[in-house]
């Protein structure tokens, strides 16, 4: 008997990975049902503006556009030009800290 050269259907071959993804993106769909438009749910690595002083900073956002002012955890003091992870808060974000 000669084999195929054709891989057989992917719900032969991963039967057991099908069922976790499945069961991960009904998770993920439920999770997000209930937030409102609007509302961030993605981390961002942003920089601080080079211009920074003090007060609550505005960042260089991924995308290359600018946003802010943004608020920072307590435990993190904001200098110009350092790499954040920025949170999201409802409709905003908050600055977590910087990368060492």
């Amino acid at each position: 008997m000669q084999r195929s050269r054709y891989a057989r259907p992917l719900e032969q071959r991963f039967p057991a990975n099908l069922a976790d993804l499945a069961e991960a993106v009904a998770l993920l769909l439920q999770r997000t049902l209930v937030l409102e438009d609007g509302v961030h749910v993605v981390n961002y690595v942003a920089t601080i503006s080079a211009g920074y002083v003090s007060g609550q900073p505005t960042v260089l956002m991924p995308d290359g556009s600018t946003g802010g002012p943004f608020p920072c955890w307590s435990g993190y003091t904001p200098h110009a030009g350092d790499t954040v992870l920025m949170v999201p808060n409802g409709q905003s974000f908050v600055i977590l800290g910087t990368f060492a």
